[in-house]
């Protein structure tokens, strides 16, 4: 077979929420370091801090979730239910 039809698959690595908020982070100091010579317009700045938004309300409804995992987990002594 031609190596053109053979289609290998490349893992992509996940990424959590605090990799992405520090690279938005990181996104966000550059344009604002930046400003004096490369023109952002104000809707894609703020698109960038509405998704770094969603981003911080995710990883807090998740820490909510794994809390309440936590306590319905276990019994009124503190012991863990199985």
């Amino acid at each position: 077979e031609p190596e053109e039809d053979i289609e290998e698959e490349v893992e992509v690595p996940i990424i959590g929420n605090y990799e992405a908020l520090a690279a938005l982070e990181k996104i966000i100091m550059y344009v604002e370091q930046k400003a004096e010579k490369i023109q952002f317009q104000k809707d894609q700045i703020r698109a960038i801090k509405k998704l770094r938004k969603a981003i911080e309300r995710e990883e807090f409804c998740s820490k909510q979730q794994v809390t309440l995992d936590s306590f319905v987990g276990m019994d009124l002594t503190g012991e863990k239910n199985e």
